[in-house]
């Protein structure tokens, strides 16, 4: 989590029933996926309850983490029956680690990640690329990848509040593709795109180890895309770009349905990006900070 962050007062945030409630309306519509994310998810007090309140609805249930919490919690994750869990990892250097998170938590990550393989987890491993942070480490984690039989996905570098985001500091999707292609020579394959699937995924032959891009910059998959996000404090957004939400929590708080408004924000969604310009600081600047809105 970035530095100086300010912290919702707990009333404006979503307490373990409410969360329990309003998962079960979504699933009333037809959602059959979860994924908890954060900030960090293993930070909140009561997600080893939310864990074993969502297992028990028809939905598979996935997780985002730094890792770092995840001995912690092993118990709950394997009751829940968690399928997937996407570790956060943005540099195998324990130096490279540390500049970019301000944290001296590379060996946890790395246990944690150890700990998951040996679970019927499915584990991948998601890195922000950044040029000149961390974008001569994509062969590194290409061989991490084989080394481990884990999915490594490449994601680019993408402009939300105070996180400095410039198309300079972008790597491409073809970028990313021809580094691999270079290193891995026609072991690299790629596989059929699955419906709703937001990464461009790579095998490597030989291996089961699998690559992927998700570029929503510089090859956006919005057409395609069937994801909600409901934020900590109860607010529905139909794209991770936009500055629109639905005030969920408000108005279950206040004895109204849900359903009528997570079916009009559904029918707003934009075509592409949440209707936005990356090139224009005022589109960038106006969302949240990716911390409050979770991924």
């Amino acid at each position: 989590m970035p530095e100086n962050v300010e912290f919702s007062p707990s009333e404006e945030l979503m307490q373990t029933d409410e969360i329990e409630a309003i998962c079960h309306d979504f699933v009333k519509m037809g959602v059959r996926k979860i994924r908890i994310t954060g900030g960090e998810p293993l930070a909140r007090k009561d997600i080893d309850d939310i864990l074993l309140r969502l297992a028990k609805m028809p939905v598979s249930l996935h997780m985002t983490t730094n890792g770092v919490l995840v001995s912690k919690h092993q118990e709950a994750l394997l009751k829940s029956g968690i399928e997937s869990i996407n570790v956060s990892l943005d540099s195998l250097n324990p130096k490279g680690f540390h500049h970019i998170t301000r944290r001296n938590d590379f060996e946890k990550v790395m246990e944690a990640i150890e700990w998951l393989k040996t679970t019927p987890i499915k584990t991948k491993v998601n890195v922000v690329l950044m040029r000149g942070e961390n974008d001569h480490e994509i062969t590194d984690f290409a061989d991490f990848a084989i080394q481990h039989n884990l999915d490594v996905r490449f994601i680019e570098f993408m402009p939300f509040q105070g996180n400095e985001w410039s198309i300079n500091k972008r790597v491409s999707h073809q970028e990313v593709v021809s580094i691999l292609e270079n290193h891995l020579g026609n072991k690299l394959q790629t596989l059929a795109h699955q419906a709703h699937e937001t990464s461009t995924n790579f095998k490597i032959e030989g291996t089961s180890a699998i690559v992927g891009l998700i570029s929503t910059v510089s090859q956006p998959f919005c057409g395609d895309c069937n994801r909600l996000r409901l934020t900590a404090d109860g607010k529905m957004k139909n794209c991770l770009f936009s500055d629109s939400e639905l005030d969920l929590l408000s108005a279950f708080r206040n004895g109204t349905s849900i359903q009528p408004i997570v079916r009009k924000g559904v029918m707003k969604k934009r075509k592409e990006r949440g209707g936005k310009d990356f090139n224009a600081k005022a589109d960038r600047e106006n969302n949240r900070s990716m911390v409050r809105i979770g991924g």
